[in-house]
């Protein structure tokens, strides 16, 4: 019996809170026609278009301060659902308050559509006035979170835009920790070109050649000797490079170090 009531009222909900929109743009203003409200289109990167063809878009309204976040079916011009969120004040999970402008929200998507490669809404975001080098969760910046998931073009289209380069979270990373953690070789090679800082430390004293050798990406770790990386380098915990990878058991880091010269 709950089940079915439950069923009822998702039903009534969907139904009373659909209406006809069209296709929508980053940027684009269209009028609601349920509430009478124009909305300005934001971002369409919230999420993953999922495999049934959703696709979410927030939109900041004109009239009252309001982020409103629909998701449309692709193809149609039915809204399945919404949910607004009043700018400035945004409800947590248990209830709680958090302040939220739609200058952190931006911000937000900026480092959204960056992690996820898609330049054409940084473009967007970027022409709309957002700071390239506005910060965000841990003061990552979204040149960070690009080069964090191997986004080179991104990457590129960024510091094309002033990104900067040796920027670090509140740990102390930049972006050139991040690539050569994971192993992205091409957006390492594009960060040392525009002038990042080969040994810059974190907070625990970790260098780019420590996180590639901790992880085994033996490419990468060639390339940031042939750039300057200081072999014998350590860090907090009086690691080098060479002991991380004898620590973690990376045989060809280990050859690697070891033919160059690398001491624990």
């Amino acid at each position: 019996m709950k089940k079915l009531l439950l069923l009822l009222f998702l039903s009534f909900f969907l139904n009373a809170c659909s209406e006809e929109v069209k296709s929508l743009e980053v940027g684009e203003i269209y009028r609601s026609a349920r509430s009478k409200v124009s909305y300005e289109v934001i971002s369409s990167t919230e999420l993953e278009i999922t495999k049934d063809g959703h696709i979410t878009l927030a939109t900041y309204s004109t009239k009252g301060n309001r982020i409103r976040v629909v998701s449309i079916i692709l193809g149609t011009t039915q809204v399945e659902y919404f949910k607004t969120i009043p700018v400035g004040l945004k409800t947590d999970k248990k209830g709680g308050g958090i302040y939220y402008s739609r200058e952190k929200y931006e911000i937000g998507l900026l480092d959204n559509a960056a992690r996820k490669g898609d330049a054409k809404a940084v473009r967007s975001l970027l022409d709309k006035g957002i700071d390239v080098n506005s910060k965000g969760y841990k003061d990552r910046t979204a040149l960070m979170g690009a080069a964090r998931r191997g986004n080179t073009d991104v990457a590129k289209l960024l510091l094309e835009r002033g990104a900067q380069i040796n920027a670090k979270t509140n740990g102390g990373y930049t972006a050139l920790n991040g690539a050569a953690v994971r192993g992205y070789l091409d957006t390492v090679r594009l960060l040392l070109d525009n002038g990042a800082e080969v040994n810059a430390k974190t907070k625990k004293g970790y260098t780019a050649l420590m996180g590639a050798a901790w992880e085994g990406h033996t490419d990468v770790t060639k390339l940031l000797l042939e750039r300057g990386a200081q072999i014998n380098e350590k860090n907090g915990d009086g690691e080098t490079a060479l002991k991380i990878a004898k620590r973690e058991n990376q045989k060809a880091i280990i050859r690697i170090l070891t033919n160059a010269g690398a001491t624990e």
